[in-house]
């Protein structure tokens, strides 16, 4: 049998999380089921029908259905969507939801998403997250809808292998000494990271004599760089490198940085930069969040719930630094192919 995914959306910028999975899945195929990724199409959904395949319309971020800046654009876009996925699901197709966030980052209409998202839990087929805690959580609630808990999978040598070379040669040519602490918040320059508060901890815990420094690696939009630029011009510490950093050169942000530090809002679950430092071998600093769940406190990484306690942390890391290396890339969670085989008995339970 021939299964087509239909992903929405079909790709993301800047992430290489779409792209890793539908490989995965696709090299799982076998005689029994064979998974072929295809460019969604309403025009094959709902016209076109084969009775030698089955039509998985997997939906990622919800908000790519409804989503505008403008609040009759996303109603609008609900109107005509939502009945056009209910008529796919007519013709034969199954939808499959991964949940990625409590709900969606910097989207200015809260009562959209909300209204959108309750409506996904009743149209989609099955529902998938990717914390278990979370998972639990919403098995509970929506005890009568099929619901999957696959942990995400790791980063290990997807960007190249672990940097080795002269650490401290490294960290020279970031103007970073041997000595200093340095945390790293690497990925797309987004508010919902809320750096301005990581900005503040890192700069009230150098008042107090922590020789800490903080490197921002991403790029951020139009309309927050110059956010993040005043607040980093200001602050002392602060190495912002705020453009698109190559995959390549990824090894080398995550050799020079003795941790990852992520202050991310209530709207998060999922954290790529979590996994892929921890498959790096790079302890995290990370908010009290559902992703965190991974988190040893004081084995590979430390959890905070606020300010103080991230300053409070900080504070302690001269003294208590963590080692780096293969005990926390062990910690990072299975491989894409350990986790295409989980999702691939999860797609081929739409049908049971």
């Amino acid at each position: 049998m021939i299964y087509r995914i239909y992903s929405i959306p079909n790709e993301v910028r800047g992430t290489e999380y779409l792209n890793l999975l539908y490989r995965s899945i696709e090299r799982s195929s076998d005689a029994e089921a064979t998974f072929v990724l295809r460019k969604f199409s309403w025009k094959e959904l709902i016209f076109k029908h084969s009775k030698n395949e089955r039509r998985i319309i997997h939906v990622h971020w919800e908000t790519n259905i409804y989503g505008s800046e403008y609040a009759l654009v996303s109603i609008a876009r609900m109107l005509y969507r939502f009945p056009g996925l209910m008529l796919a699901k007519l013709r034969g197709a199954r939808i499959f939801w991964t949940i990625h966030n409590i709900r969606a980052h910097d989207y200015p209409h809260p009562w959209i998403d909300s209204l959108g998202r309750s409506i996904m839990w009743r149209i989609a087929d099955a529902v998938h997250m990717q914390q278990k805690a979370y998972a639990d959580e919403q098995m509970k609630l929506h005890a009568g809808k099929k619901t999957f808990y696959i942990p995400h999978a790791n980063f290990v040598g997807i960007f190249g292998p672990v940097w080795t070379g002269d650490r401290d040669k490294l960290r020279a040519e970031f103007g970073i000494s041997h000595k200093t602490i340095a945390l790293l918040s690497f990925g797309s320059v987004r508010p919902y990271k809320e750096l301005p508060k990581l900005i503040d901890a890192v700069s009230e815990a150098r008042q107090k004599g922590v020789d800490v420094v903080l490197i921002i690696a991403g790029k951020a939009s139009e309309e927050y760089l110059p956010v993040i630029e005043e607040k980093a011009k200001d602050s002392k510490g602060i190495i912002a490198h705020l453009r698109y950093i190559p995959n390549e050169d990824i090894p080398k942000y995550m050799a020079v940085s003795d941790y990852n530090a992520l202050y991310y809002a209530e709207s998060s679950l999922t954290s790529a930069s979590l996994l892929l430092s921890l498959s790096y071998g790079v302890p995290v600093i990370i908010r009290d969040m559902p992703a965190a769940e991974i988190v040893r406190d004081g084995e590979n990484g430390f959890v905070f719930h606020g300010h103080d306690e991230l300053v409070s942390i900080l504070e302690k890391l001269p003294n208590v630094r963590l080692q780096r290396g293969d005990a926390i890339i062990r910690t990072s969670g299975p491989d894409w192919a350990a986790m295409a085989q989980i999702l691939r008995k999860a797609y081929l339970s739409l049908w049971i």
